[in-house]
């Protein structure tokens, strides 16, 4: 029952879309000051969930109307806000995306099954970040803790640099791994067989019914959104990898990936909020583990605090490196 817990993003989210003035800046308040004070007061716990189910499945579908619901909120909204309370919007609704959205599409995208990865392709679609599928499955998990990962931070790299880049590398990335996919099976690059190309279409064609029902401006608003979605994305990202390292064999091969080239946390609370994605380590080793039978390894280097107080801290570099870079080995 504790990933129930979850729910409280797109309440938040409701009451932001509700407010007026500075209550649209409640899922902010709630997502960086609430819940890393309960991370603080809480104790971690290395005790695995139940094992995946049926009820966990459909919190997770559930994601998937809530956040298209919110997405109509927003819209209908954000055209009578003032400057300050767009502001507030535009916030509350991003971290709903990174969360809801972004983070959720993500699990289901590691799945084989076709439903499970139609959810996560119109979560995805709604951060507009469709390639993410390309890069993190083919990309990111094999060159994860390497220089050739976008997604990997390394060492005395601020989260400031490191947010552009993994953004600009990241796309590269899809791009280039679907045209070697395509040519290895001798198929042409610029076809309907580029997925790609087809995520391209498919968010414009998104992004066309968005500008057709709500309006230029507010389409604009909901864009700026889905990106700060996509920064949380990648400052957790910078979170999860940083510093890590994997060593190169002999033959010039990186080592397997190991539970100590991924930072895991136990807190209580993020756990539940981000359904388990804080059980990293694990989930490099074991990507195909569905989140709630990820297991708090022995060997994985543990981070301090939870990942909302963490996202805070890479926000000041000196303060982040402090903490963070003794703990490197």
């Amino acid at each position: 029952m504790l990933y129930l817990i979850s729910f409280s993003i797109p309440l938040f989210l409701y009451i932001s879309v509700s407010a007026e003035g500075i209550g649209t800046y409640s899922q902010l308040l709630f997502a960086f000051i609430v819940l890393p004070i309960l991370e603080l007061l809480l104790s971690t716990s290395k005790s695995p969930y139940k094992e995946n189910n049926l009820y966990y499945d459909v919190l997770l579908y559930l994601q998937l109307p809530l956040l298209a619901f919110a997405g109509y909120l927003f819209l209908d909204r954000i055209g009578e806000a003032s400057i300050l309370e767009k502001g507030g919007l535009i916030i509350s609704f991003g971290i709903s995306i990174a969360i809801m959205g972004i983070n959720v599409g993500h699990e289901l995208g590691h799945r084989s099954g076709k439903f499970d990865q139609l959810i996560s392709h119109l979560l995805f679609l709604q951060a507009h970040y469709l390639h993410f599928l390309i890069e993190h499955n083919r990309g990111h998990h094999r060159y994860v803790a390497t220089p050739e990962d976008p997604a990997s931070a390394p060492k005395g790299m601020s989260v400031f640099r490191f947010i552009p880049r993994s953004i600009a590398m990241g796309l590269k990335s899809a791009i280039n791994l679907e045209k070697k996919r395509l040519q290895s099976k001798s198929m042409p690059v610029f076809s309907f067989h580029n997925h790609f190309i087809n995520y391209v279409l498919l968010q414009t064609a998104f992004m066309t019914l968005l500008v057709y029902f709500y309006g230029l401006e507010n389409y604009f608003y909901y864009f700026t959104s889905a990106m700060v979605g996509v920064i949380l994305l990648e400052n957790i990202n910078y979170v999860e990898h940083y510093g890590l390292l994997r060593k190169k064999n002999p033959s010039g091969r990186y080592e397997k990936v190991k539970p100590w080239h991924s930072w895991n946390s136990d807190h209580i609370i993020g756990r539940a909020v981000l359904f388990e994605l804080t059980r990293h380590s694990d989930h490099h080793e074991n990507p195909n583990r569905t989140y709630p039978t990820l297991r708090s390894l022995p060997n994985a280097p543990q981070l301090p605090y939870g990942y909302p107080t963490l996202v805070l801290i890479s926000l000041i570099p000196p303060l982040w490196f402090k903490i963070m870079d003794k703990r490197i080995s």
